[in-house]
């Protein structure tokens, strides 16, 4: 069925292309929290901010090598798989907001 897999790929990146919806958003929330006085020194901040700018980059490029993993690829499920990385940079994002939370003794401001 490689219809199948085909739509789920394209369904995948449908779905992370509306993420970018509210990527302006997280951003700017992102810029807020660095703008502290130690900001440059705390890890977890530093992480977040760099999953959460670099998530359009990770969209467009998974994008682009997922079509042609789905058009040259004997296996669909490589495409699957490439297509799902906008996801793990999401789950990255989320994880580093929690983790700045739980650090600054949940406060988003250390």
């Amino acid at each position: 069925m490689p219809s199948t897999k085909r739509e789920t790929v394209l369904a995948l990146n449908l779905i992370f292309g509306l993420t970018l919806v509210g990527w302006p958003f997280m951003a700017v929330f992102s810029l807020t929290l660095v703008e502290g006085s130690r900001a440059t020194n705390d890890s977890y901040l530093v992480l977040m901010l760099a999953c959460v700018w670099l998530y359009p980059m990770t969209y467009i490029g998974a994008l682009a090598w997922s079509r042609l993993a789905l058009n040259r690829s004997r296996t669909r499920r490589r495409a699957i798989r490439i297509a799902l990385l906008p996801g793990i940079n999401l789950l990255a994002a989320l994880t580093m907001t929690v983790a700045v939370w739980l650090h600054c003794g949940s406060e988003f401001a250390c």
